[in-house]
């Protein structure tokens, strides 16, 4: 309410019998908390991941019974200063950095400036799982031209015919991960979505999209009406075409035309 933001938590140091739990126990009374005191010896362990494990169910618990004063007794022995020697290296990196992620987690960010990972999170799935899909589409039709059936493998067409839609979803994916995944800020930590919004009633930008629509309507509907009627027009009589070997035509590629198709063109 004062716009403060609170502290992620206090150091009390002094040494023992000063009253540093009593005072954490008085706070925790005054402000109408519960109080959850923990030794840094019960939160250590012999086993690998056993000390992180401990210290993530402990802010677990305490989350659980918020609003909750947290009390860690001698957590010098538990998190020394990380390169001073003390300890087992790795596993004091390991505890510093469990209870850095706890007390710095998501939780700490506010709800109006939260992104919205569900979608981001699937977005980016969608995206990847699609590249590797088409990745996978290319090295079955490698080897099927290898093995020479690149025109016979019914399977590897039809799976094909089903990719095709997956680069405009596969595109689509990566523009939502990348612009959803920004939100609520155009310049993180500078400039809000809210705040770059241009000044413009909804009625002029749905005016300006319905324009855009009917003007691409006329020109790509007038382009494949005229696609339309080259492709019905019958080869006139007399008419030259293009001198080649028999069989079909090459364009681009290097893969040889099926023998079926070379020996039927013959015949023709």
């Amino acid at each position: 309410r004062l716009g403060i933001r609170p502290a992620k938590g206090f150091l009390l140091y002094g040494p023992p019998g000063t009253g540093k739990t009593l005072l954490a126990k008085a706070v925790a009374k005054e402000a109408k908390a519960n109080f959850i005191s923990m030794k840094s010896s019960d939160l250590l362990s012999k086993w690998y991941g056993e000390s992180e494990q401990q210290i993530a169910r402990m802010f677990k618990r305490a989350r659980a019974v918020a609003p909750c004063v947290l009390f860690i007794d001698e957590i010098d022995s538990l998190v020394p200063a990380r390169g001073s020697g003390q300890s087992e290296p790795q596993v004091t990196g390991r505890v510093v950095n469990t209870i850095l992620a706890e007390m710095d987690g998501l939780d700490t960010v506010p709800d109006a400036l939260e992104p919205p990972v569900g979608v981001v999170f699937w977005s980016f799935r969608i995206m990847v799982g699609i590249g590797v899909l088409m990745a996978a589409v290319g090295l079955w039709s490698l080897v099927s031209r290898l093995r020479g059936r690149l025109h016979d493998d019914r399977w590897l067409h039809r799976v094909a015919l089903v990719m095709g839609p997956s680069g405009l979803i596969a595109v689509t994916a990566g523009w939502i991960t990348t612009e959803v995944g920004r939100q609520p800020f155009v310049i993180y930590g500078e400039l809000l979505t809210a705040d770059a919004v241009a000044p413009v009633a909804a009625s002029a930008v749905g005016a300006s999209l319905l324009a855009f629509v009917a003007v691409y309507f006329v020109v790509f509907g007038a382009g494949v009406v005229y696609l339309l009627h080259l492709m019905g027009k019958v080869p006139l009589l007399g008419e030259t075409g293009v001198e080649s070997e028999a069989g079909p035509i090459r364009t681009a590629g290097m893969t040889s035309a099926p023998v079926g198709t070379r020996e039927a063109a013959e015949e023709a």
